[in-house]
């Protein structure tokens, strides 16, 4: 038996300020139907940020960003906007253009510098090698970075790198990755892997003495790289979560690596291939190849995982998702963001069909935004069928 036992239920995304959240708990720790807690990295941050000593000057690296929804660039920025020390980011922007463009202007709007590092340090990174995404993104990433006047490029110590490095030379600074060290001698490259145990440790605390989940959503992991996936799973464990989200965009070796250890260290695994915002793969105008979600999912089916992230926002996808999982013979319990006031496309009904019974509905802002949040989600509960009148 798994960690998350229930197969049916509502569980908070709570991407918030800490303060926020701890009230959230306390207005809905009790409501039936009500699994637990979404935590990502806003509180993360914020709490785990002033444990850390950053030096004078230092690049966040959140391993990687941004590999989300276009509108939470401005939320990353802003938890980070205190820290004098922390000069600037390093984005690894895999989930389309729209978000490379929404992350990297909200960091420019408020000073920080911006380095592009456009392709990891895994064999099966690009399509042509067997990973997830299109050959021709970097290009597009690059023209698209030196668009928004980007602080530099980084590139890895290789073939790939050495090519990508010529064809952009005199047009941007390049700076390399060698072994995983970066090669920017004036600042401290700080990573997420530091942050983590110190900022997950108070979301956990904020639970005890309740049967909720803590769910670590890092807002995506499993897009770094395969020798970096034990780091990140040490650090989640350590902090004390019970399960994981991965979105592995970095590809198929990242996939197995990070599933690998996070199960390793007795973490409950979900997994996500498609995501809510649009222009995110090929077709729509993004980055990833149209086939890639799904063979994301068949993937961490194969390798035992069992409960899946689909977007709450396409009901087209959600449908193709599940048929494809359950014409194999599994019987999946589907976590699915997205389905609120934005962006929202299906009606209740519509939802409640296609979701089927096994169902654990990620709701955010129709929840956080209401001046009673356990009203609200009690209504939500009712709402979406999650338990019988």
């Amino acid at each position: 038996m798994g960690i998350i036992q229930a197969t049916t239920g509502l569980i908070h995304a709570c991407d918030m300020p800490f303060s926020k959240f701890k009230q959230l708990v306390e207005q809905t720790y009790d409501v039936k139907g009500d699994v637990g807690y979404k935590f990502g990295f806003y509180a993360m941050l914020e709490q785990g940020l002033p444990e850390i000593t950053l030096g004078p000057k230092a690049l966040y690296n959140h391993r990687s960003a941004p590999t989300d929804i276009n509108d939470l660039g401005k939320k990353f920025i802003e938890v980070l906007e205190p820290y004098s020390e922390i000069r600037g980011v390093i984005f690894t922007p895999l989930s389309g253009p729209k978000s490379q463009e929404e992350w990297t202007a909200a960091a420019k709007e408020k000073k920080k510098l911006v380095y592009l590092e456009p392709i990891l340090e895994t064999d099966t990174f690009l399509v042509s090698n067997g990973g997830f995404i299109e050959d021709d993104a970097i290009g597009k990433m690059m023209e698209l970075a030196l668009k928004q006047e980007v602080d530099g490029l980084i590139f890895p110590d290789n073939e790939i790198g050495m090519k990508l490095a010529k064809e952009y030379e005199g047009k941007a600074r390049v700076y390399w990755r060698k072994n995983g060290e970066l090669d920017l001698k004036d600042f401290r490259e700080l990573t997420s892997y530091e942050v983590i145990p110190h900022g997950l440790a108070k979301a956990v605390d904020a639970v005890k003495g309740t049967d909720k989940l803590i769910i670590y959503d890092h807002q995506k992991p499993g897009t770094d790289i395969p020798k970096n996936a034990q780091a990140y799973a040490k650090a989640v464990k350590k902090g004390g979560a019970h399960a994981v989200i991965f979105f592995p965009q970095a590809g198929p070796e990242a996939e197995d690596a990070h599933i690998d250890a996070a199960l390793k260290e007795g973490l409950e695994v979900i997994v996500g291939g498609h995501m809510t915002h649009p222009m995110y793969t090929k077709s729509e105008g993004g980055y990833i190849a149209d086939d890639a979600p799904m063979r994301i999912y068949h993937k961490a089916a194969d390798k035992g995982v069992r409960h899946f992230v689909v977007p709450g926002t396409k009901m087209d996808v959600f449908k193709k998702i599940r048929e494809g999982l359950e014409g194999r013979g599994l019987e999946p319990t589907y976590l699915s963001p997205g389905f609120g006031p934005k962006g929202q496309k299906a009606s209740v009904a519509a939802y409640r069909e296609i979701a089927g019974e096994r169902k654990l509905v990620i709701i955010g802002r129709d929840i956080n935004d209401a001046a009673d949040m356990r009203e609200a989600t009690i209504q939500k509960i009712r709402e979406l069928g999650i338990l019988e009148d």
